[in-house]
């Protein structure tokens, strides 16, 4: 080996020492950038965990806030139902109560008018067959 290749080897050495010190010193600062990480990360959960803890007890609530306005959705839903079918039936009633005494004066009134007018039908006839008011047979 001539002084030359042996000059040539001590730069490739020395640049691979450097160049493993290099990545030494890069794997010595993720590992301290790995531990601040890890502490922030520890920091934050620490931070967050009363927040998640009441979003879900807020969460629990809402849930149970919207099962019962379900349930009293179905009772209101029921009720008006039931009072439809009562108000239904009392109309029913009420028509019954007063178109019954409306078809017996009407049928009244029909039977009035009837009589009226065979009672005026039997004086035309009377009229037409010549009898006078003052019948001379009439004892009075």
């Amino acid at each position: 080996m001539s002084g030359q290749d042996t000059t040539f080897l001590a730069i490739i050495a020395a640049a691979t020492a450097v160049m493993a010190l290099i990545q030494v010193g890069v794997i010595v600062a993720l590992a301290v950038y790995a531990k601040r990480i890890n502490a922030l990360v520890g920091r934050v959960e620490r931070d967050v965990q009363p927040i998640i803890d009441k979003l879900t007890t807020v969460s629990g609530e809402a849930a149970r806030v919207a099962s019962l306005a379900a349930g009293q959705a179905e009772r209101f839903d029921r009720m008006v139902g039931d009072l439809g079918q009562r108000l239904h039936h009392a109309a029913g009633q009420a028509q019954s109560k007063m178109t019954r005494p409306a078809r017996e004066a009407t049928a009244l009134m029909a039977a009035v008018r009837a009589a009226a007018l065979t009672l005026r039908d039997a004086r035309r006839q009377r009229h037409a067959r010549g009898f006078d008011e003052d019948d001379p047979l009439f004892i009075g």
